[in-house]
This record gives C-alpha cells, structure tokens and sequence, in this order.
C-alpha cells in the first residue's frame, strides 16, 4: 500500500516533530537534525499502535552500534571532579 500525502499528514507530522523539540530536546543542532527527524518520522507512523508494541518495535530495530560523544561533536571532554 502507497501511502497517501495531504497538507494534513504534512501539518500533523510537523506539530508532532515541533512538540517534541520543544517539550524534550529544547534545541536541534543543524548537523544531527535527520536523527531526530527519523525519530519521530518513527513516531508518527507508530503513533496508531499500542506503546508496549512501540516500544518492541523500537528495540528490535536498534543497532549495536554506538554513538560516542566525540563523534557526534567533534571534540573529547573530560570530565574533572
């Protein structure tokens, strides 16, 4: 099945991307913005089915691999105590 597009899937699929960028993450960097697009491009086409088959689905389709944070800044930090 093709899905079908409307200026109403557009304007829904945006407030639920600005709602979410403003209520969990405040800020989106340029550089990660399809990373967060693809979160909740997810989120929206889940948003019919219940959490607890979300959430499975959100785990079966997680990667082993892992995001370290000077990889997706550029720079190491270290952490001073």
């Amino acid at each position: 099945m093709v899905p079908t597009f409307h200026s109403n899937n557009i304007g829904n699929f945006c407030s639920i991307l600005k709602r979410g960028i403003i209520g969990i993450y405040h800020t989106v960097s340029p550089k990660h913005l399809h990373r967060y697009c693809n979160e909740f491009v997810f989120r929206y086409y889940s948003r019919k089915i219940k959490d607890t088959t979300r959430f499975e689905l959100s785990v079966c389709r997680q990667t082993a691999k892992v995001l370290r944070n000077e990889s997706l800044i550029g720079e190491f930090v270290v952490m001073g105590f």
